[in-house]
C-alpha cells in the first residue's frame, strides 16, 4: 500500500501457479472380471489444474481418432482410399460420448462420397480395380474395394456406383484358372472373394469347398476369411474348425490385417460373443501403444474389426459400482456405458 496526499493506493499483482510441465493427458484402461478391482488415479496435481474422466462399458474404449490421423498422413494409392472409407463409414459409431460432436452427419456423408469418387477413379473397364493409378488389375485391391462397397450397401448408407460391375468381375475372377503352383496370394484373394460374395448373400459354396482343401497353403488371414464365409453361409462347424479359438492365440503377437479378418469370422459365428470380446480388447490395447508408424491398411483393419464388434456387442447382465478414495459411490453401472468426471484421484475401487 502507498499513501499520497492523504489517500491510500493499493496495487495487486496476480501470479499464475501451475505445474512446471505443459498440458498433459494420461490415458489408460483395463478389462475386469467378477470381483473387486482397485486402481489408483493421479492425485498430485495442483488444485484446480487437473480433471479426471472415467468410463465403464461392456466393450473396450477405443482411441479411434489416432487411426484417422494415421490414414491422413500415411498410405498411398487405393489402399489409402479404402482405409479412409472404412474409417469414415464406421468412426461415428466408435467415438466416445465426449468426441461425438466431432462428426457432423452431413459432412461425414460428403467425406464418404469423396472417398467413393476416388475409388471409382481406380476402377477399370472390366470392373476390377488397380492398386496404383494407371496400373492394371490387382486382385487383392479389387476384392478389398468391393468389400468396402458391399459394407456400405449392407449398412443402408447408399448404393455405391461400380458395385455390380465389381461383382461381375469377381465372379469371373473366381471362375478363372488358378495360376500353376496355386500361390498363397491367389488362394487368399479368392478366400477374400468368397467372404465378400457371402456378405452380399451369394456364397460360392463350390469355390469355398475347393479352397478348404488348400488351406494349408494359406496364412491365417486367408483361413479366417474362409471361416467367415462359411459362417455367413450357415456352416458354423467348418467356420470354427478354420478360425480356431481366440484363447488359443491370445499369447501370440497381434498382427494386422489378420486380426481384423479373425474378427469377421468370430462375429459371423457368434455376434458379440466371448471370442469377439477378447479380440476387441486386444485390439484396443494395441491402439494404446505409441506406434510412430502404422500402415494405413492396418489402421483400417482395426477400425473394421472394432466396428463389426461394436455393432453386435449387446449390453451384458453385469452390474458394478465405483467408489472414490473416501468411500463415496461415484458411478453405478448396469450394462449401459456410464461416465464420471471429477477433480480428485487416489485409490478407486470397482
Amino acid at each position: 500500500d502507498a499513501v499520497m496526499d492523504g489517500k491510500t493506493y493499493t496495487a495487486t499483482t496476480g501470479l499464475a501457479v501451475r505445474p512446471e510441465w505443459p498440458l498433459t493427458s494420461l490415458t489408460g484402461g483395463a478389462a475386469v472380471n467378477e470381483g473387486t478391482t482397485e486402481f489408483t488415479l493421479p492425485d498430485d496435481w495442483y488444485p484446480g489444474t487437473g480433471d479426471i474422466d472415467v468410463s465403464l462399458s461392456g466393450a473396450p474404449v477405443v482411441d479411434a481418432l489416432s487411426l484417422l490421423n494415421t490414414v491422413n498422413t500415411w498410405g498411398w494409392g487405393i489402399d489409402r482410399l479404402i482405409s479412409r472409407g472404412w474409417i469414415v463409414l464406421n468412426l461415428p459409431g466408435l467415438l466416445s460420448e465426449k468426441d461425438a460432436d466431432l462428426v457432423n452427419p452431413e459432412e461425414n456423408r460428403i467425406a464418404l462420397n469423396t472417398v467413393l469418387a476416388g475409388i471409382t477413379s481406380y476402377q477399370l473397364y472390366d470392373g476390377s480395380w488397380s492398386r496404383w493409378m494407371g496400373d492394371g488389375s490387382d486382385p487383392w485391391s479389387s476384392v478389398s474395394a468391393l468389400h468396402l462397397l458391399t459394407a456400405i450397401k449392407e449398412a443402408g448408407v447408399m448404393d455405391p456406383a461400380g458395385l455390380n460391375a465389381g461383382y461381375q468381375w469377381l465372379r469371373r475372377y473366381m471362375a478363372s484358372q488358378v495360376p500353376e503352383g496355386e500361390t498363397k496370394e491367389e488362394l487368399e484373394a479368392r478366400a477374400y472373394g468368397c467372404y465378400v460374395l457371402a456378405l452380399a448373400h451369394d456364397a460360392p459354396l463350390g469355390w469355398m469347398n475347393w479352397l478348404e482343401e488348400r488351406t494349408g497353403k494359406m496364412n491365417n488371414s486367408g483361413r479366417s476369411l474362409l471361416a467367415a464365409a462359411y459362417a455367413l453361409a450357415g456352416d458354423r462347424k467348418k467356420a470354427e474348425a478354420l478360425a480356431g479359438s481366440e484363447s488359443g492365440s491370445a499369447s501370440d503377437k497381434l498382427s494386422f490385417p489378420e486380426a481384423g479378418f479373425r474378427m469377421l469370422a468370430f462375429d459371423a459365428m457368434e455376434p458379440g460373443g466371448a471370442p469377439s470380446r477378447d479380440l476387441a480388447a486386444r485390439i484396443a490395447e494395441e491402439l494404446k501403444k505409441n506406434t510412430p508408424f502404422r500402415r494405413a491398411g492396418d489402421a483400417a483393419s482395426m477400425v473394421m474389426a472394432l466396428s463389426v464388434f461394436s455393432r453386435n456387442a449387446a449390453a451384458g447382465p453385469a452390474t458394478a459400482k465405483l467408489t472414490d478414495s473416501e468411500g463415496n459411490v461415484v458411478l453405478l453401472y448396469d450394462g449401459q456405458p456410464v461416465r464420471w468426471k471429477g477433480s480428485r484421484g487416489g485409490k478407486m475401487t470397482l
